[in-house]
C-alpha cells in the first residue's frame, strides 16, 4: 500500500503516487467514471478494475449479469444505466455498484451474480468516496506524460485513497 496513492475522476481519471504529481491514466480519455479503492488495493473505475494499482485494467462487470438480476427480482428495466458509484463492503466481501443515483446492486463474488438492493434495508457499512475540489492545468503548460492537478476550488472531482 501506498499511503499517498489516489484516483481522481474528472474528464478522465488521474492517479497519483505522491500527492503532487497526476498522471491521466490514457485508456479512459475523458470519461467520468466513479472510482474506488478497496482497502487491499484494488481498484475500481466504472466497469473496470486493476489489481496491480491502477497499471492494467480488465472490465468487471457484464451487463447480460445485471440483466439477470432484474430479471430475477422482477423489476422493470430503467431506459438507461448511468453508473454512479461503486463500492466495496469489507466486512462482507460485496462489490455494490448504483445505477441512476438510485438503483444498487450487490455481489459477492466478483462480479460473476449480481443482486438488486432495496437501499431502505440496506446496511450503511459502505465507505463513501470522500470529495476534494481539483483544477487540471491545460495541455499547453504541461508536458504530456504528467499533468498538473493543483489543489483549488474551480471543479469537482472524486478522489477516493486507502
Amino acid at each position: 500500500k501506498l499511503p499517498e496513492f489516489k484516483i481522481a475522476s474528472k474528464n478522465g481519471v488521474y492517479k497519483t503516487t505522491d500527492n503532487i504529481h497526476w498522471y491521466k491514466i490514457p485508456r479512459f480519455e475523458k470519461e467520468n467514471y466513479p472510482v474506488f479503492i478497496t482497502g487491499s488495493g484494488t481498484v475500481f473505475v466504472g466497469p473496470f478494475v486493476s489489481y496491480d494499482g491502477a497499471e492494467h485494467f480488465q472490465p468487471f462487470l457484464r451487463f447480460d449479469r445485471l440483466l439477470k438480476a432484474f430479471g430475477r427480482a422482477g423489476k422493470k428495466l430503467p431506459s438507461r444505466f448511468i453508473m454512479t458509484s461503486v463500492q466495496f463492503d469489507e466486512m462482507k466481501s460485496a462489490l455494490r455498484i448504483v445505477f441512476n443515483g438510485d438503483i444498487s446492486l450487490e455481489s459477492a463474488d466478483s462480479g460473476k451474480h449480481w443482486n438488486l438492493v432495496d437501499d431502505e434495508n440496506m446496511p450503511r457499512q459502505f465507505s463513501p468516496a470522500r470529495h476534494f475540489a481539483i483544477r487540471i492545468s491545460p495541455p499547453s503548460s504541461n508536458p504530456p506524460s504528467s499533468p498538473a492537478v493543483k489543489s483549488e476550488r474551480t471543479r469537482l472531482a472524486t478522489i477516493v485513497s486507502y
